[in-house]
């Protein structure tokens, strides 16, 4: 089963590299630069993208938080309740952003008032 989801998943990333690559404008970008914006060390994108093993643990959550919860999916694995939500707020219109964020503070506001916890502004 393992060696069946390496191969898809070194396809996966380098598909996702070269869709960074390109939503980066024209300059040609180096996979260092990539591994730095998903916050994973070079070596181990090297070895993803050379299929050499998948990502796990810390890895596979900060490449879920970059890409996608797609990642779980696609190396046969549950995807966590916080990845899906970060799969839906990247569905959101930026008004729909902003909208939810007014929500945020108004709630938030609300909870410290209720609690007699009211920051000074």
């Amino acid at each position: 089963m393992y060696n069946m989801l390496v191969e898809p998943f070194a396809e996966w990333i380098n598909e996702k590299f070269l869709e960074w690559e390109k939503a980066q404008g024209k300059r040609r970008r180096s996979y260092s630069e990539f591994a730095r914006w998903l916050g994973v060390s070079q070596p181990s994108l090297s070895k993803w993208l050379n299929g050499d093993n998948p990502p796990t643990g810390d890895n596979l959550r900060l490449l879920a938080e970059q890409l996608g919860g797609e990642i779980y999916t696609l190396l046969g694995k549950e995807i966590p309740p916080e990845i899906q939500e970060l799969d839906q707020l990247r569905g959101l219109t930026p008004e729909e952003r902003a909208e939810l964020d007014r929500a945020r503070q108004e709630f938030t506001r609300k909870w410290l008032r209720d609690r007699g916890l009211e920051r000074d502004e």
